[in-house]
């Protein structure tokens, strides 16, 4: 081949498939800095004093204003001075409702909570149909993540909502983000964005104080829901029981458990509900029942039922 044919040939290419890259990976840039949210600027002293001013919206779960979101979409959520707020068992707190997707496989949902010189320790909150708790997701179900290319500092957490069941009313159906009173009162530890890039360049980090995140009433998130190929035989965290709950308890074993098996079920229910871990819980007031424990069921109702 002539050489220069052949230099002509490599130069057009070089060209092509350098133009070919760049217009890649400006997509790529696009897509992250256009949809990454920039931090809440409201101080947490700013923040602490608007939770206390605001005025409960209303007294009970079902009673606030649930957006209905659609699996595929991305939302940049804002909870701020002007969100509602309610009175959780775990404190007052702003919060952000939404109605989940029904007729649809199961989810997987991810939550980033932007952090800055603030952040919004989330807590999550699943309930069914009914508004019944079957879920809640906090403390160690949200890390912190440092920042990474054109992704920001944030508490990243994941989990999957399970719609093996279509139509059943135990579904998990309705989800409330919010924060608790002790959450408040921490902090996060970031990543100083000088170690960051050391540790990038594999070289030993400057001896730098980290930044830290105070933790806020308020905050911005990011929240993406997935909905997966299949539903069938997929499980997750919560697997909706294949019953509703009757409007009378079945009938009782015939012989009634022993006072020490009652207690056993009760307190292996509590103990269940102040993990999270509605399906164990479920799961004990049907073997108690079994058992001859008669009642377990209003008593579990009785904790997980929304209070006046």
């Amino acid at each position: 081949m002539d050489p220069k044919i052949y230099y002509r040939f490599f130069r057009y290419f070089s060209v092509f498939f350098v133009l070919t890259v760049a217009t890649i990976c400006r997509a790529d840039i696009d897509n992250w800095t256009a949809t990454w949210p920039t931090p809440s600027a409201i101080s947490q002293q700013q923040a602490n004093e608007g939770l206390a001013a605001s005025v409960v919206c209303c007294q009970q779960l079902a009673g606030l204003l649930y957006q209905t979101v659609e699996p595929g979409k991305q939302l940049q959520i804002e909870i701020n001075l002007d969100s509602p707020s309610y009175p959780f068992e775990s404190g007052k707190s702003f919060f952000a409702a939404y109605k989940l997707p029904e007729n649809a496989n199961s989810l997987t949902i991810t939550l980033y909570s932007i952090a800055g010189k603030t952040v919004f320790k989330p807590t999550v909150m699943l309930m069914d149909s009914q508004f019944r708790v079957t879920r809640l997701l906090r403390g160690n179900d949200f890390q912190y993540r440092p920042a990474k290319g054109f992704k920001g500092d944030s508490l990243d957490g994941q989990f999957r909502v399970d719609r093996s069941l279509p139509g059943n009313p135990l579904n998990e159906t309705y989800m409330v983000l919010y924060t608790t009173e002790d959450d408040r009162q921490g902090e996060t530890t970031l990543l100083h964005p000088a170690k960051a890039y050391a540790l990038a360049r594999h070289n030993q980090p400057p001896a730098i104080p980290d930044p830290v995140a105070k933790h806020s009433a308020v905050g911005v998130l990011q929240l993406r829901i997935a909905q997966e190929n299949k539903s069938f035989g997929e499980r997750a965290d919560y697997v909706p029981p294949a019953v509703v709950y009757p409007s009378a308890a079945p009938a009782p074993a015939s012989t009634p458990a022993l006072p020490e098996t009652q207690d056993y079920y009760q307190q292996a229910i509590k103990q269940a509900l102040a993990k999270g871990d509605m399906a164990k819980a479920l799961r004990l007031a049907e073997e108690g029942e079994r058992a001859g424990v008669q009642g377990i069921r209003t008593f579990l109702l009785e904790r997980i039922q929304p209070k006046p």
